[in-house]
C-alpha cells in the first residue's frame, strides 16, 4: 500500500482524533522525507507533468482527497460529540486543512 492508504488507515485506526491527525501528519511527512524512494506521490507527479491526457488522474486525485477529508471529518465529528474537541470546533475546516 502507498502513502495514501497509510494516511486513510491512520485516520480510521488511531485511538483518538488527536492521534489520528498526528498519524496523518506523520504518514504524510514520512513519505515526503524518505531517502530510499522517490519523494512525493506518483499520481500527483503524473498529474502535474501532463496536460489534458491526465484528466483521469486528476479526477482520481480529487476523489482520494475528498475521501480522506470525509474520513477525517467523520473522525473529528465523533471527537466533538464525545468532548475530545471543544464545543464549536469547525470540524469541516479542520478536515479540509
Amino acid at each position: 500500500a502507498g502513502p495514501a492508504a497509510m494516511v486513510a488507515r491512520a485516520v480510521v485506526e488511531a485511538p483518538t482524533a488527536i492521534a489520528a491527525v498526528r498519524a496523518l501528519l506523520t504518514a504524510t511527512t514520512g513519505s515526503e522525507s524518505c531517502t530510499d524512494a522517490p519523494r512525493g506521490c506518483l499520481l500527483v507527479h503524473a498529474a502535474l507533468c501532463g496536460g489534458e491526457e491526465t484528466g483521469e488522474i486528476q479526477a482520481e486525485l480529487t476523489r482520494r482527497r475528498a475521501e480522506t477529508e470525509r474520513l477525517l471529518k467523520a473522525r473529528l465529528d465523533g471527537a466533538l460529540a464525545t468532548g475530545e474537541l471543544p464545543p464549536g470546533t469547525d470540524t469541516g475546516a479542520l478536515a479540509r486543512f
